[in-house]
């Protein structure tokens, strides 16, 4: 086809680059989760950042590899 990139059948190769924001992204919704727990009306903002910066790192990624 045109415009496939690698060998049919081939699993896509992930670089670094998209796999270390997708592990900071997991472990971002774990720990705002332990830290949501708390019962008062503070927002756990450290995780939430990181959350952010990550999914905009993964949209981003994928839109420059498109």
């Amino acid at each position: 086809m045109l415009g496939q990139k690698g060998i049919p059948g081939e699993l896509p190769k992930y670089s670094v680059f998209s796999i270390i924001p997708l592990l900071i992204l997991i472990l971002s919704v774990l720990w705002f989760l332990d830290e949501a727990k708390i019962i008062n009306t503070n927002i756990p903002w450290l995780p939430v950042i990181f959350m952010i910066i990550s999914v905009g790192w993964i949209l981003y990624s994928g839109h420059k590899n498109m």
